[in-house]
């Protein structure tokens, strides 16, 4: 039986996404808003230049083709749109769809941006302000960098209390390492302990000034000026802390100062009101402090990674978003549309 129903599942998705069909299913999701995350667009191969473990980037073939599809169902909308639907009731199109970028990678100028123009498709970037202008790495690009590039055979060492002992000796390996310290950094440490466990974890495979990080733009972070480019012709902007943190695992003042002055660098380097935010880490990054300090702070707009759709009675302050990356293709993520 539950054979026979997978493959009747099968069937009636390629019969709906593969018919009009399709356009008889959206109708029917009246005043739904598609929000669409993704991070980076990169021109590598996965394990290549890139080690890409958590698929993060997408491919810039594979990222073309999407837009495309998802134009021909919807209709792409600026953050200033947005602003107009929440607060002054203003409409919008036919099957409205909104892109968001986090962090602020420098392959969002060099491959999203012109895929995004040839389109003639708005969208929105979330900046970690402190590592613009070729500053130093997230902690999680530097660790990634690391495991991938080291000669070492192994990652043997203890930090925080805790024992580790994995082989280096193949990428599946590499891979396993990389996730395993990934999970725990992530599990409730503050920024400042992150920090030092993965300098500590860098040195250890070689790797203690990371010089040659600067040379990728998938690790790399975009400048200033590429900014202004961008926003000239219709990118928006939004915040996404200084320093990339959760801030769900830091103090109230940390939390307020990270919010406000990323609101702040932005504002000053574009000479408009930054309005929207983007929680670090998704809604593990999220609780009713954080949505207090972002009203204190100004934002119309905060965003997470939920999954789900969006309409009129959605909270402006926890937006749902569609995660994608490098295994994303695009039939699927309307399949996804289709089911929520």
């Amino acid at each position: 039986m539950w054979l026979k129903n997978i493959v009747c599942g099968i069937v009636a998705r390629n019969l709906i996404l593969r018919t009009p069909l399709v356009y008889m299913s959206l109708s029917r999701k009246k005043d739904i808003l598609v929000i669409l995350c993704f991070h980076g667009v990169t021109q590598y191969n996965r394990l290549g230049m890139t080690a890409n473990y958590e698929g993060r980037h997408i491919h810039t073939d594979t990222f073309a083709e999407i837009l495309e599809y998802m134009m021909r169902f919807f209709n792409p909308i600026s953050l200033e749109q947005l602003e107009g639907y929440y607060y002054s009731e203003k409409p919008l199109p036919k099957n409205p769809l909104l892109l968001t970028f986090d962090d602020g990678f420098a392959n969002n100028y060099h491959h999203a941006f012109p895929v995004l123009k040839r389109f003639g498709c708005p969208a929105v970037i979330f900046l970690a302000t402190g590592y613009l202008d070729n500053k130093s790495s997230f902690w999680v690009e530097r660790l990634e960098y690391s495991v991938h590039n080291t000669e070492s055979k192994r990652l043997k060492m203890n930090f925080m209390g805790n024992d580790f002992d994995m082989p280096l000796n193949t990428a599946a390996q590499k891979e396993t390492a990389y996730l395993t310290v990934l999970r725990y950094l992530k599990s409730g440490l503050s920024f400042s302990r992150i920090e030092e466990t993965v300098q500590l974890v860098c040195e250890h495979l070689g790797f203690p000034s990371l010089n040659g990080i600067q040379d990728n733009e998938d690790y790399r972070f975009l400048t200033w000026a590429e900014v202004r480019e961008m926003a000239a012709s219709g990118i928006s902007f939004g915040a996404h802390t200084v320093n990339h943190i959760n801030l769900t695992h830091e103090d109230k003042e940390k939390a307020e100062w990270e919010i406000q002055t990323s609101k702040q660098e932005i504002e000053r380097h574009l000479g408009k009101e930054c309005i929207a935010f983007c929680y670090p880490f998704g809604r593990s990054g999220y609780n009713g402090m954080m949505e207090g300090l972002l009203k204190k702070a100004g934002f119309k707009f905060s965003f997470q990674l939920g999954g789900g759709l969006n309409n009129q009675n959605t909270n402006p302050l926890l937006l749902n978003r569609i995660p994608l990356g490098w295994g994303s293709r695009k039939e699927e993520i309307l399949w996804q549309i289709l089911r929520n």
